[in-house]
């Protein structure tokens, strides 16, 4: 444990959201799970814009996405 607090960790222990409207966050990630960003209501869809619109779904890949097959 850190003696330092987490300064994106509102007091009531929610992510405040690093585009600094201090809105508790939400983890958006792709169609495998991968984590890709957290964004609150009011940057949601700037910071979702920087993606694919397919981004939810699972995509084609060529290379292994672990978790996918016990290796």
């Amino acid at each position: 444990m850190s003696k330092y607090p987490d300064p994106e960790k509102a007091p009531d222990g929610i992510l405040s959201c690093s585009c600094g409207s201090g809105k508790p966050t939400t983890t958006q990630v792709d169609g495998y799970g991968i984590f890709l960003c957290r964004t609150c209501s009011s940057c949601h869809s700037v910071k979702m814009s920087k993606y694919r619109r397919d981004i939810h779904e699972q995509y084609e890949c060529d290379e292994p996405v672990y978790g996918e097959d016990d290796y």
